[in-house]
């Protein structure tokens, strides 16, 4: 028997797609972080647009005025995260009138999806989701899994997925090739902490009999991991008394937005114990930190309250933590 509270899990691919996101505060630059990074062309509609939110969509597609029903027209998939409740439902009954997928924030009777928590490993997703039930719990599994999921994970599934056409081709039994890579697959977590990828990639050669010489993808000298050294070039943070609400990164490792999602509540107030002590007056509300040779350069939004932070390594050191294994590369 069917359950109606049962949701099918998918992956939605939406590249070229037109996509809407009403509201201009953090968590809607959030969503459109999310959209843009998959590839839609993203439309931010409010009358108040933030500064996290512009540095994530095309000027060309924000309009800066009330929604109208008709901005839902073509989209697939609207978002809606505005702070008004009318707003929100009218953008609701605007996408399922435009046969749009739509998602109200925090309004689970008005979404047709729930976006889980994501940790990201190559071409890997692991998502995690309550389906609305507790997403908290859902944003704590994230943190965990994050920590124990090791990054050269990314790297084996990127070199499999380049092997996939000699493995359909030199392998072509669907059962030989299946049961001979879950064999070379067990404990591989274990395998590629204590091994690295390349052990396990031997073993799948071993036992299909593969001719594949591909090497298998070295990490980016430039792109540091977790244990290696991090560096922030720039930061900008938007927060309350006691919430991080947005956050993007820029360094070595690329351009980033900061999961929040992600983030415990005691994680949130380590990161701003570590900018409020480092900012100064500098950090009420946002806080935009360029780096500067070893120092930061500290302003708000609108560039008042100018600081500086002299030792820019132990900011870095502070905050790699918690922003490194959440940052949306």
């Amino acid at each position: 028997m069917s359950d109606p509270h049962e949701l099918y899990p998918l992956f939605l691919k939406l590249a070229g797609e037109k996509a809407l996101v009403v509201g201009g505060g953090p968590i809607a630059a959030q969503k459109a972080g999310g959209l843009v990074r998959a590839g839609a062309e993203v439309t931010l509609v409010a009358e108040q647009v933030s500064e996290a939110a512009r540095v994530l969509v095309d000027d060309a597609r924000i309009f800066e005025r009330s929604f109208a029903p008709a901005d839902a027209a073509g989209a697939r998939v609207v978002i809606a995260a505005s702070d008004n409740v009318e707003v929100n439902r009218a953008v609701y009954d605007a996408a399922k009138a435009h046969g749009a997928l739509v998602n109200v924030v925090d309004v689970p009777e008005l979404c047709d999806f729930y976006a889980g928590a994501q940790v990201r490993r190559g071409p890997l997703r692991v998502v995690i989701g309550t389906q609305g039930a507790a997403p908290a719990l859902a944003r704590a599994l994230k943190v965990a899994i994050e920590k124990w999921l090791p990054p050269e994970v990314g790297q084996l599934a990127e070199t499999l997925e380049s092997w996939r056409p000699d493995l359909l081709r030199q392998v072509p039994d669907y059962r030989a090739r299946a049961d001979g890579l879950k064999a070379a697959l067990v404990d591989v977590v274990e395998r590629v902490r204590a091994e690295g990828p390349s052990a396990l990639l031997a073993d799948v050669q071993a036992r299909l009999g593969l001719t594949q010489d591909a090497v298998v993808p070295e990490p980016d000298p430039d792109t540091p991991g977790p244990s290696e050294s991090f560096r922030i070039d720039m930061l900008h943070a938007q927060f309350d008394d006691d919430r991080l609400l947005a956050g993007r990164c820029r360094g070595p490792f690329g351009v980033g937005d900061i999961d929040i999602d992600g983030l415990a509540k005691a994680e949130q107030e380590l990161i701003l114990r570590a900018l409020r002590a480092a900012a100064g007056e500098a950090a009420r509300g946002s806080v935009l930190l360029v780096r500067s040779g070893r120092a930061f350069l500290v302003t708000n939004d609108a560039g008042e309250g100018r600081a500086q932070i002299q030792d820019g390594p132990s900011l870095d050191e502070a905050l790699e933590p918690y922003l490194y294994p959440l940052l949306k590369l």
